[in-house]
């Protein structure tokens, strides 16, 4: 049942009127053809679940095959590492005279060393499996071109 409201633009007053007229959205015979029961509209969401399935399923491969590639696929684990450093090889590092070890960095079986020193700064990659220092690199400042 709906109330509609007519006014009256003589008499300037308002009256209300009753009608039994059933809205379109509680007639059965629109309700088939609008909304969720619409053939086109359900197919339309079918297809939206099995695109999101779809999606779901690719990222989950990606996230299994990036773990099995962390765990299996790695040349050298810190513990392999570990492993050459622990062998007994001992191996010995000379650095200029005053100089002082700022950082080092480890990458697979290399240490890189790098050092400050009066006489310029610099660093040393020093092979953790031979224990021999592979390359020195000098760093100076630029002489300012005037």
């Amino acid at each position: 049942m709906n109330l509609h409201l007519r006014l009256d633009t003589e008499s300037l007053s308002m009256t209300s009127v009753e009608t039994n007229k059933v809205p379109e959205t509680e007639n059965p015979k629109l309700q088939d053809q609008t909304g969720l029961n619409n053939p086109k509209t359900v197919r339309i969401l079918q297809i939206a679940v099995v695109a999101m399935g779809i999606i779901l399923v690719i990222g989950l491969i990606t996230v299994l095959g990036r773990i099995f590639y962390l765990y299996f696929g790695m040349n050298k684990t810190p513990s392999s590492i570990s492993q050459h450093m622990s062998s007994g090889t001992t191996s010995s590092l000379t650095l200029p005279h005053g100089a002082q070890i700022t950082s080092m960095s480890l990458y697979q079986n290399r240490l890189a060393i790098h050092f400050k020193a009066p006489s310029g700064n610099g660093i040393r990659v020093l092979n953790t499996q031979t224990g021999i220092v592979e390359n020195t690199i000098n760093i100076s400042p630029a002489i300012p071109e005037n």
